[in-house]
C-alpha cells in the first residue's frame, strides 16, 4: 500500500502556530497518517528553519514541507517539538 502524502509551501502564515494547527487538520483530513501534534510541530518548525535560519542549504531543505503517513523520524519530531516548545 503505498503512503499518502502531502506537500506544503512554506509561508509567512505558517509562523503562526494556531495557523499550523488549522493546516495539520486539513493534511490528516486528506488521508495523511499523523497525530495533529506531530504534523501540525512539523509544519512550525520547518517554517522556523526556513525564516530564523537564512541559510541557502537549510531553507532548500525546509521548503517544501513534505508531510507523510508516521511523519518524518524519531530524531526529527523530537526537533520539531523543541521548536514547537520555543514558538511564541
Amino acid at each position: 500500500m503505498e503512503k499518502s502524502k502531502v506537500q506544503l509551501s512554506v509561508t509567512e502564515e505558517l509562523l503562526d502556530r494556531a495557523v499550523c494547527i488549522s493546516k495539520a487538520r486539513s493534511v490528516i483530513a486528506d488521508g495523511v497518517d499523523m497525530t495533529l501534534e506531530e504534523c501540525a510541530e512539523e509544519i512550525y518548525a520547518h517554517t522556523w528553519f526556513f525564516y530564523r535560519l537564512p541559510f541557502k542549504w537549510v531553507r532548500s531543505h525546509a521548503d517544501p514541507i513534505d508531510l507523510h503517513d508516521g511523519g518524518d523520524t524519531r530524531f526529527r519530531k523530537w526537533v520539531f517539538r523543541r521548536i514547537w516548545r520555543l514558538g511564541k
